[in-house]
């Protein structure tokens, strides 16, 4: 199995939500936080159109609201996990 392993500096003054969060968490669980976290991101992105589709206003404002609720929902289902 490989692996990359990765050290990550999160700023406070440009990650304030972030910082909350992992602040809350266990220090040996914040490496699994994050993963969790990039995986949920990584997840958003792809369903996002390709940029020449995003760029126009129709478009932004019918498939954000969607990505927010859906966005919303997975975190507060892995906040009640830990």
């Amino acid at each position: 199995m490989s692996s990359i392993r990765v050290v990550v500096k999160i700023p406070t003054s440009i990650y304030p939500e972030l910082v909350a969060d992992l602040s809350n968490v266990q220090l040996r669980d914040r490496a699994e936080r994050l993963r969790i976290l990039a995986l949920l991101g990584l997840r958003d992105v792809q369903r996002l159109p390709p940029p020449s589709v995003r760029e126009s206003p129709a478009t932004e404002d019918v498939s954000k609201p969607d990505q927010r609720a859906t966005a919303t929902k997975l975190i507060q289902r892995l906040k009640g996990s830990l």
